[in-house]
């Protein structure tokens, strides 16, 4: 959004529609951007998302989950566990406890999907492929999410690929990601959305907020940008733009 306001600004966007596409985490952070800025994207193009980021890439060292594993040649019996130091912790007793706000804000599910349908009214419409063989984020996540979403009113179409679909052109295998062409995704991917043109949420001057037990989050557009705020027993505290977000 901060991208979007810097167009906006330079006079270099004009009202086009808009549409995130990603694989994995980019796909991830393209639902995030929709959840975020629910009057914004016209559609959301996904392959092989998770609707949650995987635990073990933000407290795995306290879950003693690795996020990555590495041999080196010369060390064939000797295995490296890694795991990027992280912000966060998993003891409550810790500023930095990932709680289940923390959580939650972080996730393209619950009932966080609920205030985001509200606060759009269904504007953005959402398809997914993921393969029925991924092992690292299991389908029957992604329909349960495509399920919620359209149980909410969204127009959501799910393409779960299987041995039949693997042509080595657009899906080459059904591991995780499928070796999938994003070019070819979005080729097939936009004759079936109607995109809609209107103000973003920086022209609707949108506050979005999402509450929760200990925290609320809320995100504001206007002239001047965007802001993300993190509330806290009646005080605020703005989230840093890049870099962790209370």
């Amino acid at each position: 959004m901060h991208v979007l306001y810097d167009l906006i600004r330079r006079g270099e966007y004009s009202g086009e529609p808009i549409i995130a596409l990603g694989s994995s985490h980019g796909g991830y952070i393209a639902n995030l951007l929709s959840k975020f800025a629910p009057n914004t994207l016209s559609a959301v193009f996904d392959n092989s998302s998770y609707p949650s980021p995987p635990l073990h890439y933000v407290i795995g060292r306290d879950l003693r989950q690795a996020e990555a594993s590495c041999r080196a040649p010369s060390l064939p019996n000797l295995v490296w566990l890694c795991n990027v130091k992280s912000g966060w912790s998993s003891f409550v007793e810790n500023d930095n406890y990932f709680s289940k706000d923390r959580q939650e804000i972080r996730c393209f599910s619950g009932d966080t999907l609920t205030e985001m349908a509200d606060y759009g009214g269904n504007r953005t419409v959402y398809r997914f492929y993921h393969s029925a063989h991924d092992a690292f984020v299991p389908a029957c996540s992604k329909l349960a999410l495509a399920a919620a979403l359209r149980e909410r009113g969204f127009d959501v179409y799910e393409y779960v690929m299987d041995e039949e679909d693997v042509d080595g052109r657009f899906v080459k295998n059904l591991s995780h990601g499928m070796g999938l062409s994003l070019r070819l995704m979005f080729e097939r991917l936009y004759a079936t959305v109607d995109v809609f043109e209107g103000p973003t949420d920086i022209g609707l001057r949108s506050e979005i907020m999402f509450r929760g037990e200990t925290h609320d989050y809320v995100f504001r557009y206007g002239s001047d940008g965007v802001r993300a705020l993190c509330r806290s027993s009646g005080w605020a505290r703005p989230a840093r733009a890049f870099g962790r977000v209370a």
